[in-house]
């Protein structure tokens, strides 16, 4: 049975004129032309060709749907930052899976402000990703990394780090380097509190 370009089209889901390019490019064939020049369909032909891009659809829609976050502490280090986010790319690529959403901060890791973090957090439920990747662990967060992990859960996402050198640290060292962000924390705090007094005195 042959149907009319019309008919084909809503089978396929598609526009007449895309009919029409397909088969200019040859990658779905009118079965014959009517003697006015109409284009004519096999009907089991194009019933096929509907389950062949359904097939692929679902294939595609298989792939491991991720999210990837980066960090840095300051505005000097926005190369590194662009380099953690071509890095993550890189990586999610090898892998097969696909990038539904990027986020990134410029801010210290002990914050709970930071405008990527959190609004990753908010669309979890929204767009329910498999996997949240990050190239470090304190790039994520430095500390809260449990609570994080339960959040992450609760909507069926896991935690991948690219760079686990927490993994190949001793306890002791990895306390060092906590107390370190603490009081890196702190002092960049307590500088820009001293400077924003003196910007205030000298503008009294």
């Amino acid at each position: 049975m042959y149907v009319r370009i019309g008919k084909a089209a809503r089978m396929m889901g598609v526009s007449t004129s895309t009919l029409r390019g397909w088969d200019r490019k040859k990658q779905l064939k009118a079965d014959y032309r009517t003697e006015g020049g109409h284009r004519r369909y096999n009907i089991n032909k194009l019933m096929q060709k509907v389950g062949k891009l359904a097939a692929k659809k679902e294939e595609k829609d298989k792939k491991v749907r991720v999210v990837t976050y980066a960090r840095v502490s300051s505005s000097k280090q926005r190369k590194d930052l662009q380099r953690q986010i071509e890095h993550l790319e890189a990586y999610v690529h090898k892998q097969g899976w696909k990038i539904i959403k990027q986020y990134a901060d410029v801010g210290s890791g002990l914050s709970d402000k930071r405008k990527g973090l959190l609004k990753l957090i908010q669309e979890l439920p929204i767009i329910q990703p498999m996997m949240v990747i990050a190239s470090y662990q304190d790039g994520l967060t430095n500390f809260g990394t449990k609570l994080l992990e339960t959040i992450c859960s609760l909507f069926s996402a896991q935690i991948i780090i690219t760079h686990n050198d927490k993994q190949q640290q001793s306890l002791q060292e990895q306390l060092v380097e906590d107390v370190l962000a603490v009081l890196t924390s702190f002092a960049g705090k307590l500088y820009r509190s001293r400077r924003g007094k003196q910007t205030k005195l000298v503008k009294e």
